[in-house]
């Protein structure tokens, strides 16, 4: 039998709404609502009518998405100096 203590402090579980998600990435409300700009690697939890998405798998896909050479949604590349750029 385990006799070690179990913390009597649940883990707090932090959750973000679609409008929460577009607000961090940048993005539209509406792109998150229809699985656009890497929204479909996030796993969508439904409370009722309302769809909720946990912290760790937004910082995951965030990870996943940086990784892969990619930028995070509504991240838009610096602009290139023509002069710089040799044209």
């Amino acid at each position: 039998m385990d006799t070690r203590a179990v913390s009597s402090q649940p883990t707090q579980q932090i959750w973000f709404t679609p409008a929460e998600l577009a607000r961090r990435w940048r993005i539209s409300k509406s792109a998150v609502d229809h699985l656009k700009c890497n929204t479909d690697l996030l796993t969508r939890h439904r409370f009722g009518r309302g769809v909720r998405f946990k912290i760790d798998d937004i910082e995951r896909a965030e990870r996943l998405i940086l990784g892969r050479g990619g930028r995070l949604p509504g991240r838009r590349r610096k602009p290139v100096d023509a002069a710089a750029k040799g044209d």
